[in-house]
């Protein structure tokens, strides 16, 4: 017994010394360190995405309080509501167009003349490149009724050479080259004033280089230069173009012909601008709300935006200063039209606001002026800043662009959240140096005990060839 007993505790001694390490130190300095690792790399970025969600939600927001914004600006001031058209009685003489300087009212317009330029042509040639003056060299002077005038050389002697001449040197005429299919000179040079009126007539002298005309190049005239004449209520005015803007303020007349006798030119309001402007600014809140409602709601499935700002405490703010806006009385309230109210634009239940377009279409029909000084207190340019009276939309438009200012709210928010995506970078790349350095450390650590464990089986191997020396004398006996 005493035999068996003793080769048992030799073999088992000689089994654990023979084990080695049976550790790949290489993996498991791998595992320790991403162990340590991972917990806190989710954190940080679970905390980036979180960050960048809220810059999403926070440039969404942006986007629609902006469309806000400038719906209000839209309305803030009186010239830009003040829309009209022009209509006139006899189209096919007489058109019309008008601006926002232009007062509501008829005129009666006659067209008496139209303007014209002046025309003239020479005699024909045979051919573009007909000799003129001998094939020398010469000089034109075209002279305008206004005073002006330039001499130009021409340096090609043909008619090709004085049209392009004389196009080439801007001299209030335009030229160009006519073939009248004439069997004997069908080419002509004609030359067109470059714009219409009587102080855009023209006279052509040449000089051969002797002091002398150059024969065969006498332009005559085919049309004389006219202005314009019309008579606006009674009052008869000259014009040297078509196109007349100083006749009645903030309309423009465009003339095509004579009309029989005088024609009726209504100004007119077109509330359908204004309405439009004001409807947009009833979606643009709609939407601004909308957008508010998506980012706070954590189990919204909007992508990007839903649920980014979830409990945050800005949204709720401006859900409150934006209804503020809607609701309240204008600072320029004018005879009972004081707020949206009083224009058919109320709140719903759900916090949206909905038109009434019966009622809009009344006040902007029968209270017309009252609406826009509610809106722009009568400004025609809303001040840049300080304090003042700047009706509804100016009100609006100004407190607005605070808010979304680069000192505003929303931009501060927005701000901080990248900063916090920055900061948590960093601190990624500070754990990430940490963790290589323990794993530099820890693959040292190991690297010793592989060192180690080698020394300790070398001794090991020469043992159990002692001891198997020794178990086998001992059989042997």
């Amino acid at each position: 017994m005493a035999t068996t007993g003793s080769a048992t505790s030799s073999t088992n001694v000689l089994t654990t010394l023979s084990a080695g390490s049976g550790i790949d130190s290489k993996a498991l300095a791998t595992n320790l360190v991403e162990a340590e690792r991972a917990p806190q790399k989710a954190v940080l970025d679970r905390r980036i995405t979180e960050s960048e969600a809220r810059i999403s939600g926070y440039s969404g927001v942006m986007y629609a309080v902006n469309a806000l914004k400038d719906a209000f600006t839209a309305l803030q001031e009186k010239p830009k509501l003040n829309v009209t058209t022009a209509t006139s009685s006899q189209t096919t003489a007489l058109k019309a167009s008008s601006t926002t300087a232009a007062a509501v009212g008829t005129h009666e317009v006659e067209v008496l003349a139209i303007a014209r330029a002046q025309r003239s042509m020479t005699a024909g040639f045979a051919a573009n490149s007909d000799a003129l003056n001998g094939g020398a060299a010469f000089s034109m002077r075209i002279a305008l009724t206004s005073g002006a005038s330039k001499t130009i050389t021409v340096g090609t002697a043909t008619p090709a050479g004085v049209v392009s001449a004389i196009n080439g040197a801007g001299a209030g005429v335009r030229a160009q080259l006519v073939n009248t299919g004439d069997a004997v000179n069908p080419v002509r040079i004609v030359l067109t004033a470059s714009n219409t009126g009587i102080a855009n007539g023209f006279s052509v002298t040449t000089d051969n280089g002797a002091g002398s005309a150059v024969a065969g190049l006498t332009f005559n005239q085919a049309q004389p230069a006219e202005d314009a004449r019309i008579g606006v209520n009674g009052l008869i005015l000259n014009r040297a173009t078509n196109k007349i803007t100083d006749a009645i303020s903030g309309v423009t007349l465009e003339l095509s012909g004579l009309t029989s006798g005088p024609a009726q030119l209504d100004i007119s309001r077109d509330t359908s601008a204004v309405k439009g402007k004001i409807t947009a600014l009833v979606s643009a809140f709609n939407d601004v709300k909308s957008v508010l409602n998506v980012v706070s709601d954590k189990d919204s499935t909007v992508e990007k935006l839903g649920g980014s700002l979830a409990s945050d405490g800005l949204v709720r703010r401006l859900r409150e200063q934006i209804r503020s806006i809607m609701t309240r009385d204008s600072s320029s309230p004018s005879n009972g039209v004081n707020a949206l109210r009083d224009i058919g634009i109320t709140i719903q239940r759900d916090g949206t606001f909905q038109t009434d377009e019966s009622k809009l279409d009344d006040a902007l029909a029968n209270r017309f002026d009252d609406v826009v000084k509610m809106f722009t207190a009568d400004a025609t340019i809303q001040p840049s800043g300080g304090i003042a009276k700047r009706g509804l939309a100016g009100d609006a438009a100004f407190q607005l662009k605070g808010i979304l200012g680069t000192k505003g709210p929303i931009m501060a928010a927005s701000d901080g959240a990248s900063a916090d995506v920055t900061r948590y970078k960093d601190e990624l790349t500070r754990l990430e140096g940490r963790m290589t350095t323990l794993l530099d450390r820890y693959t040292k650590q190991f690297s010793v005990m592989d060192e180690l464990v080698g020394r300790v089986n070398s001794q090991k191997s020469g043992l159990k060839s002692s001891f198997d020396g020794l178990m086998a004398m001992y059989t042997n006996k």
